[in-house]
């Protein structure tokens, strides 16, 4: 649309434009990185640059976690560019979240090309959690169990 048709400045129209936006703009910024993709809130953790996120530490990568713990708290939560990282400094923070949330945390990514290409989908260490795990954890239990039974143990 022409500014000449509206009787207004572009440069005028430009800065409410830029006065309007810039807000909204922060205040969504501020919004989203304080939570997570699905919108959860997440733990505090160092404030992190606009482009880099947080310096994070190549040498005492230890201490850094502890002076942070001690700062942010025992879950802290460190940005490397758009990856977003938990970390829990404190064991008991871990065996608390472990404890409460133990279902939950017990399954690992997937690895579709050593899982199902190389192993045939045999593999126990490479299957996630759910029926299969379950049956093929009982029959290998079984098995061994049996084995322990016909071989024990020497003193």
């Amino acid at each position: 649309m022409p500014w000449n048709m509206l009787n207004i400045n572009p440069v005028l129209a430009t800065a409410i434009i830029a006065v309007v936006l810039v807000p909204l703009l922060a205040v969504f910024r501020q919004k989203r990185r304080f939570t997570s993709k699905e919108g959860h809130s997440l733990p505090p953790g160092p404030p992190a640059s606009w482009f880099w996120g947080n310096v994070m530490p190549t040498a005492n990568i230890s201490s850094t976690f502890i002076d942070w713990a001690k700062e942010y708290g025992p879950v802290i939560t460190p940005r490397q560019g758009s990856q977003i990282a938990i970390v829990i400094a404190r064991v008991d923070a871990a065996t608390e979240i472990m404890g409460k949330g133990g279902s939950a945390l017990a399954d690992h990514p997937s690895m579709v090309a050593a899982n199902e290409l190389l192993s045939g989908n045999k593999r126990i260490t490479l299957i996630g959690t759910g029926e299969r795990f379950r049956r093929l954890r009982k029959a290998i239990h079984s098995v061994l169990s049996d084995l322990g039974t016909l071989c024990p143990a020497s003193p």
